[in-house]
């Protein structure tokens, strides 16, 4: 039984990959021959065609929520924080819903969530959400996995942005 379960577990997750995939290649693909090659198109435009993408993804609601996740990360790297904080908080909502309250995947849109607070200059907020997605991931993790380290250092750069420098190097240590 454990096997069996193992095994539709890894398929499911091998699936989701290959989703994931294909629907990079998509995106990347500029399969709408209106908008032109991508070799042309802003980041921001492919960006906002793969959330166009995602919307559709209803029937597959965990591969809908890690592609916001993703999306909501690369549109904080171009600095669209409305955007990126549209996504993140909608991918920690289907999380939840798909997942429950107590999941690494929820931990992980709670520590980007927090990241981007810092970036959008709310301090509070972001500890408050790091803290809790890297108390989750503690719990829902193994030690060493990598997720724990990059919760530690979100919360490393919270208190750096704070102006507490002796306890970010101190949190920063222990992440590496």
């Amino acid at each position: 039984v454990r096997l069996a379960i193992a095994r539709n577990g890894a398929l499911a997750q091998a699936a989701r990959a290959q989703r994931i995939q294909q629907f990079m290649l998509n995106l990347f693909d500029g399969g709408d021959s209106s908008a032109g090659p991508a070799d042309t198109l802003p980041a921001v435009t492919l960006v906002d065609r793969g959330v166009q993408q995602a919307r559709a993804l209803d029937r597959e609601p965990a591969v809908q929520a890690e592609l916001y996740q993703t999306l909501g990360n690369i549109y904080q790297k171009l600095g669209k924080l409305e955007r990126a904080d549209a996504l993140l908080s909608l991918a920690l909502q289907r999380r939840r819903a798909i997942f429950g309250s107590e999941h690494s995947e929820v931990a992980e849109s709670l520590v980007a969530l927090g990241a981007l607070r810092v970036d959008q200059a709310h301090l509070a907020d972001a500890e408050k959400l790091v803290r809790e997605g890297l108390a989750m991931s503690r719990r829902t993790l193994k030690t060493g996995d990598p997720a724990l380290a990059h919760a530690q250092t979100a919360l490393g750069r919270v208190q750096e942005h704070r102006g507490d420098y002796a306890q970010a190097v101190a949190t920063l240590e222990e992440a590496v």
